[in-house]
């Protein structure tokens, strides 16, 4: 048998309305400004670590740029251009491992399922940034200190050799 919707309503008491107390009420509004201001916040987080993402991509790709003209000007020999290069390069790296070191960088590679990619991230820009501030300079003071051991004529700086030789006894 089948009741029709209107008789149905009539067999089922309403439950009466009880009205909130005002405490119960501010409880409630506590709840959806803490919830809607932590909402906010991981907004304000992700729009942060997308903003930030794409400068230190920027940074990245100079500092490949960088790269590419640092290995051409030592191989030609141009050891002053390659050492502005070098700082140039250096600059980047450091400014890319500075975009993605903040707190929500951090919070948002502790994430156990997303945070792979920002973990990845973050390594290259901080290995980018220790090549840049240790590697880099070393290679090309290696460089100048070779260039210093051979004559115009091709010949080898005898004198220079010596002199290298004493600072390391």
């Amino acid at each position: 048998m089948v009741v029709p919707l209107q008789k149905a309503r009539g067999l089922i008491a309403p439950r009466p309305r009880v009205p909130l107390t005002q405490a119960q009420r501010r409880g409630q509004r506590c709840i959806k400004i803490a919830a809607a201001s932590g909402g906010g916040l991981v907004l304000l987080g992700g729009l942060w670590i997308v903003v930030t993402g794409f400068m230190a991509r920027t940074e990245l790709l100079a500092a490949r740029a960088d790269l590419s003209r640092l290995q051409s000007e030592i191989n030609a020999g141009d050891l002053a251009a390659a050492q502005a290069t070098a700082e140039d390069l250096a600059g980047h790296a450091r400014q890319a491992y500075h975009d993605t070191s903040g707190p929500a960088w951090a919070l948002a590679a502790a994430v156990p399922v997303g945070g792979d990619p920002v973990r990845t991230i973050r390594a290259i820009a901080s290995s980018g940034e220790a090549l840049g501030r240790d590697a880099l300079p070393a290679l090309i003071a290696a460089r100048l200190n070779l260039a210093m051991l051979h004559n115009p004529d091709d010949s080898i700086n005898i004198a220079a050799v010596n002199a290298a030789t004493l600072c390391y006894l």
